[in-house]
């Protein structure tokens, strides 16, 4: 948990040092009314004629009939001025620990998104979407909680306890080895019950995690949770992962909970040790027993230290119920990106930009048996067109993530302009390409907002040429507002044709000196298809393309096609080469394009 505190720097820091000297003195003031009170109780001897003169216990003068009522609204006075100041001063020292804290949580998010944008493909696959929005909001909220109170009873509740022992060490140091010895054992026990607590929580959160993706994945997918009548179904998942929930979260209570009364039974066994160790040595005339004002005042103490430690007990059980958050939210922090950026890289060429893949393989994990790719080699000069074809599962999207380096390739090479990619910085490699992929991503906002993505310096001239060279703008132009157009959540209110022309025209504004289509086109019509492709080669001429695909129409085209099949290259050329020397291109396009070419084999 305090790995986090290595964000508590700068503004917050101070407030924190500040706000922690002041509840000191809130805490030392307040140990200073027991004391005041207990010569209060002498003056008020003094003044019903128990006892003539009564001398003070901490303060070098007399109490006589004749200063009493002197002494007496003094000791008010000084005890209203201690209570007002220790007041002021400690609800000042909480604010600044609270404000703190918030910039603290501020500092955690910050670095949390930063780390997040950071990560490759690969972790993303060990730490899931939603589970990662739950660590931003939810962990990062229960953590929030723990800090607000967290520095006031960690400095108050140290002060309280040790000032309270060391005055009941110099009444009597019995009262002081009973203290130590009972605070001992609620240790002890608070470990047992820590150790015990901590998996069902960090299970529940899991579940939790499980119970988030279920709600997530359906509010998005509603549309085919109720066309295929899956309710029932989803209903019954979300309800099995949120009764296990709740079974975590009833045990680890059974754990949590009874800390509180067994403090409170402590306490009151303290008291109760207290007074009857007082009455036995009284009545056995110990030395070392004072007056029955040190009796009260050792209870007036023991009162200042429940009254501090109940909170630090209640942090406790906080702290053990969100500890699995803090753990959460430092492995977000703690893990970096797997592609490692070089110390010194070396700058893309701007002249040359073939890429070259030699004898790559690649595999998600280390551990994995089976390569996704395999022994891929093939080269690509500048401002040529490839095209990638195959079924569902063949590899295409990995090939296509490794020359930005989304991934890096488990085994061999690949270049561009001669330059392994592993020797070039990422963020250089993606200025210089441009990637429309097969999910339609597009953000809530407008038009032109979603374009600017491609380019946030881009002109309504520049914004309306990469529209129309992706025909958006044919149905833009319609809609109220044109590029101001609103864009609703997910871009609900585009269908999939127009969601994929805005992303491929976002993907068009860079002007980047490698284009990466990914299944762009899958949404579109074929007289759409085919417009679109022509406008491309005109809109970036000098620029490689990657068209990948699994329709024929889109690859046609290019200057080479690769088919792979099971992440391995099963031919390479042109579409007439791989007419004649590919069984599996031959297939594909006997089956998409025989009815409007009339192809017999």
């Amino acid at each position: 948990m305090f790995k986090i505190f290595r964000f508590c720097r700068g503004k917050s820091l101070k407030l924190l040092l500040l706000g922690a000297f002041l509840i000191i003195i809130s805490s030392l003031l307040e140990l200073l009314q027991p004391l005041l009170l207990n010569e209060v109780i002498k003056v008020v001897g003094v003044l019903s004629k128990a006892k003539a003169i009564e001398p003070f216990s901490y303060l070098p003068w007399i109490i006589t009939t004749d200063n009493c009522w002197f002494c007496f609204g003094m000791l008010i006075l000084t005890m209203m001025l201690f209570m007002i100041f220790s007041s002021v001063i400690g609800i000042g020292g909480y604010f600044l620990n609270v404000k703190s804290m918030l910039i603290l949580c501020q500092n955690i998010r910050n670095k949390c998104y930063q780390q997040i944008l950071n990560y490759s493909f690969y972790e993303f696959n060990k730490i899931s979407v939603p589970s990662i929005i739950v660590r931003m909001t939810n962990d990062v909220q229960m953590c929030q909680q723990s800090f607000n109170m967290l520095v006031t009873a960690l400095v108050r509740t140290p002060v309280i306890i040790a000032g309270g022992v060391s005055i009941s060490f110099s009444i009597n140091p019995t009262y002081g080895l009973v203290i130590l010895l009972i605070t001992t054992i609620n240790i002890l026990i608070m470990s047992i019950i820590g150790l015990n607590v901590f998996p069902l929580l960090r299970r529940s959160r899991t579940t939790m995690d499980n119970c988030s993706s279920i709600v997530r994945d359906n509010v998005l997918g509603s549309r085919f949770v109720k066309s295929y009548l899956l309710s029932d179904n989803q209903i019954n998942e979300y309800k099995f992962y949120n009764s296990k929930q709740m079974n975590l979260s009833y045990r680890s209570s059974l754990w949590l909970y009874p800390i509180s009364f067994i403090f409170l039974f402590s306490v009151r066994l303290i008291t109760t040790s207290v007074l009857l160790l007082s009455g036995y040595m009284i009545i056995i005339n110990n030395p070392l027993t004072k007056t029955p004002n040190d009796i009260y005042g050792i209870l007036q103490i023991l009162q200042a230290i429940y009254s501090s430690s109940i909170v630090f007990i209640y942090l406790s059980i906080n702290i053990i119920r969100n500890k699995p958050s803090f753990n959460r939210i430092n492995e977000l922090l703690n893990t970096n990106s797997s592609i490692i950026q070089p110390k010194n890289p070396i700058p893309f060429n701007q002249e040359n930009y073939d890429i070259e893949f030699k004898n790559v393989s690649f595999k998600y994990s280390q551990h994995a048996k089976n390569n996704i790719l395999s022994n891929i080699s093939f080269k690509l000069k500048s401002g040529e067109t490839l095209g990638i074809i195959g079924s569902i599962g063949s590899g295409k999207t990995t090939l296509i993530n490794l020359i930005p380096r989304l991934y890096d390739a488990s085994e061999g090479e690949i270049t561009i302009g001669g330059i392994n990619v592993k020797n070039m910085s990422s963020v250089d490699i993606r200025k210089n390409i441009s990637i429309a992929s097969q999910e339609q991503i597009i953000f809530s906002g407008d038009i032109e907002y979603n374009l600017k993505y491609g380019n946030e310096n881009a002109t309504s001239d520049e914004l309306i040429s990469a529209c129309k060279a992706s025909c958006a703008w044919d149905f833009i132009k319609e809609k109220e507002g044109k590029l101001n157009a609103k864009v609703e959540h997910h871009g609900r209110n585009f269908s999939g044709g127009q969601k994929q022309r805005i992303n491929l025209a976002r993907a068009l504004l860079r002007k980047a000196k490698i284009l990466i289509l990914d299944d762009t086109t899958s949404a579109l019509d074929a007289i759409t298809e085919k417009n679109v492709q022509q406008n491309i080669n005109k809109y970036l001429e000098k620029s490689t393309k990657i068209i990948s695909s699994q329709k024929i129409s889109s690859v046609i085209n290019a200057d080479k096609i690769m088919v792979l099949d099971n992440g391995l290259i099963s031919g390479m050329g042109t579409h007439e080469e791989l007419l004649k020397t590919n069984a599996i291109y031959r297939d594909i396009y006997r089956t998409q394009m025989r009815s409007i070419f009339n192809y017999d084999e």
